[in-house]
């Protein structure tokens, strides 16, 4: 692993420090993410053969899933399902 020294402002060190410690992480497991996340190249969308097989792989990702669900397992995804607390809550 390599090491990075880095000046940065008190203050957003201190934001930083809190952060980490709210989440009772190290610092180190705070800020790796966002600079993994600001490694990642801005992709343009998808377009044809590219989205197909993009899509098709996620169909793919979300089959392999089913057999890790119990058996007879039922999303019950039906509007009154999911607005039921919403709903409860008018009456």
């Amino acid at each position: 692993m390599s090491a990075l020294h880095l000046s940065i402002p008190d203050e957003t060190y201190q934001k930083l420090l809190k952060q980490a410690q709210l989440q009772n992480i190290t610092m180190e497991e705070l800020v790796t993410p966002l600079l993994e996340k600001a490694c990642v190249e801005e992709t343009l969308p998808l377009q044809g053969e590219a989205w197909h097989q993009a899509f098709d792989a996620l169909k793919r990702q979300i089959a392999s899933y089913s057999g890790r669900l119990p058996k007879n397992h039922v999303v019950d995804d039906s509007r009154e399902s999911i607005y039921r607390e919403r709903e409860d809550n008018q009456l």
